[in-house]
């Protein structure tokens, strides 16, 4: 027979034993109700640092949700900006392109002149030894070219 199905059996040892767990829990009853006595005085004042929490953090998004939105307008300007000088670089490579096509001899006298100089963030970094020349051709010194990021 398992233990789930057997009657149960209370003896002497049994009854004094459930009396004294009862004996103790009712002398530890006070102890038990003050401190759920102080848990429930401890959580009176939750409702009110909740709200000043809550009002802190509202006063603190609302400047910041207009500052997102100003962000947001500069980023877009920003953008078509970018928009517009891609468009007009396109076009002047199309210029170029067609001015190189109908003068006869262009692309060679292109060919010898010697490189841009870096962008002004390539030169900074070169001064700063943070770049590292390039070659353009196989076994060129890299003298007069453009620099790369290291």
């Amino acid at each position: 027979m398992d233990d789930q199905n057997r009657p149960l059996s209370f003896g002497p040892a049994q009854l004094i034993g459930w009396g004294r767990a009862l004996l103790r829990e009712v002398a530890f009853a006070p102890a038990t109700i003050a401190g759920a006595r102080r848990l429930l005085v401890g959580t009176a004042h939750l409702p009110d640092q909740l709200e000043r929490v809550v009002a802190a953090v509202e006063g603190t998004t609302e400047p910041l949700s207009g500052s997102l939105e100003d962000v947001a307008e500069a980023l877009a300007e920003i953008r078509d900006r970018l928009d517009h000088l891609d468009t007009v670089i396109w076009h002047l490579r199309d210029t170029l392109v067609s001015l190189i096509a109908a003068v006869p001899g262009a692309r060679r006298a292109l060919d010898r002149l010697p490189p841009p100089p870096p962008p002004p963030a390539a030169a900074a970094r070169r001064s700063a030894g943070l770049a590292r020349p390039t070659s353009a051709t196989p076994g060129s010194t890299g003298e007069g070219q453009g620099y790369d990021a290291p």
